[in-house]
């Protein structure tokens, strides 16, 4: 073989050094990446979890591991997935707004102060504010998410104000009454539950073929006296009474709507009572139909050996012996004895609805249209044509529980139908 030239030598020589140099560069950048991701870690006080370039968690704090409720770190990454809601509050599908901010971060480097919740290992809504940075890494980078819990700021706001709305709570003042609007859980009502011939129609006003909606139970409260209008359906209703300072055994009386799961599971924990100082009320029409029903009766005959045989509630009396502001009105569709409850004071006045409508983009429109799941699905149209022209008269304020959060708001005639303008 012909020999390298000196020159040719000298090269190869300059070549193999500086791809030693760079390669020797590149581990002591990835070596200093790796130390100062180990040292954000370490140290910062915050919720900071480390993935990678396709979203996978790759690592995580203690901090993040007390949060979520595991206690290997192993446990979390293997099931980070799994603490994802369906939804976010806004409505929006939790996997599309990810992707839009990992967008966002992609373009900018960072995305700061945004709002997202998750649900700790025991189903339990974890809201956090979250900032996003990219972090260089060899030939690739990470993604750092800080995030900092805020339920415990939340609750004492809300404390401190009754006016503040936080997540999961929103609060209204009916005169001399606190009222607050409890999120149990988040969802969605498809067009396919709606019973019309009226396709068309129904496409016009919700083309998506959904609609998103909601779970919500109320508290009415004047001073230190606390009542509880249904009992959801063991959502994360508790974290937030917790928020307004309401304990399960502050609550007195409980004032159900109707015997539906959604709006009674909520009682029972464990074979507990959850509100262990409540007494259950409800229309003597509902009370019947819970005891006759093959689907709910077992629930029924447990909630009546842990609170006692539920007090009946009478139509458009007051309930003087809650609160004589608070009058029970019949709304018989959705159930046979559906009861609302009329709150006034002081000029102010709340109508709580309950189950008297389920597809916001539809049944105000056209409240002719009812629902699969209404017992008597022209009695429900009937009942709900006469409450939204009442309420749009009189200029109630509605609160209804299968409504997007905050689920309560004024109705406004418009044309042959009504307009919903939710509270701000």
């Amino acid at each position: 073989t012909k020999p390298f030239s000196a020159a040719v030598l000298l090269k190869r020589i300059e070549n193999h050094l500086a791809f030693k140099k760079t390669m020797e560069t590149r581990e002591l950048e990835a070596r200093d990446a790796e130390t100062s991701i180990r040292l954000i870690l370490d140290n910062t006080p915050l919720i900071c979890v480390l993935r990678d370039e396709i979203n996978r968690v790759l690592d995580c704090n203690r901090e993040a591991l007390e949060a979520f409720g595991f206690s290997e770190k192993s446990d979390l990454i293997k099931h980070f997935e799994r603490l994802y809601p369906e939804f976010q509050p806004d409505g929006s599908r939790s996997i599309n707004k990810a992707r839009n901010i990992v967008n966002d971060l992609l373009n900018s480097g960072s995305v700061d102060n945004f709002e997202w919740t998750y649900q700790t290992v025991e189903g339990v809504a974890l809201p956090l504010e979250v900032k996003l940075v990219l972090v260089p890494w060899k030939d690739t980078y990470r993604i750092m998410s800080y995030a900092n819990d805020l339920r415990e700021t939340r609750v004492q706001s809300i404390q401190e104000d009754p006016g503040v709305s936080v997540e999961g709570v929103h609060h209204v003042k009916v005169g001399e009454f606190d009222v607050y609007s409890i999120r149990d859980d988040i969802g969605e009502m498809n067009n396919d539950a709606l019973i019309t011939d009226d396709a068309d129609a129904v496409m016009r006003l919700s083309p998506t073929g959904r609609a998103p909606s909601g779970y919500a139970v109320f508290i009415v409260k004047k001073g230190t006296d606390t009542v509880l209008i249904d009992a959801g359906k063991g959502g994360e209703m508790l974290e937030c009474l917790q928020a307004i300072g309401v304990q399960p055994e502050d609550v007195r009386n409980i004032l159900l709507t109707h015997s539906h799961g959604d709006h009674v599971n909520g009682l029972v924990k464990d074979d507990q009572n959850v509100f262990p100082n409540a007494a259950l009320w409800i229309g003597d029409d509902e009370l019947a139909f819970w005891k006759a029903s093959s689907r709910n009766r077992n629930h029924y005959e447990r909630c009546v050996t842990l609170y006692g045989e539920p007090k009946i509630l009478c139509p458009d009396e007051k309930t003087a012996l809650i609160f004589p502001e608070l009058v029970a009105v019949a709304l018989p569709g959705h159930t046979p004895g559906q009861t609302g409850f009329l709150l006034s004071s002081k000029g102010g006045k709340l109508l709580i609805v309950a189950d008297l409508l389920h597809h916001m983009a539809v049944q105000f429109a056209r409240p002719n249209i009812s629902v699969r799941y209404d017992h008597d699905p022209g009695k429900a149209a009937e009942v709900r044509c006469k409450t939204l022209q009442r309420a749009a008269a009189e200029k109630l304020l509605i609160a209804a529980s299968h409504l997007p959060f905050p689920s309560i708001g004024n109705v406004k005639t418009d044309g042959d139908g009504f307009l919903f303008e939710p509270v701000g």
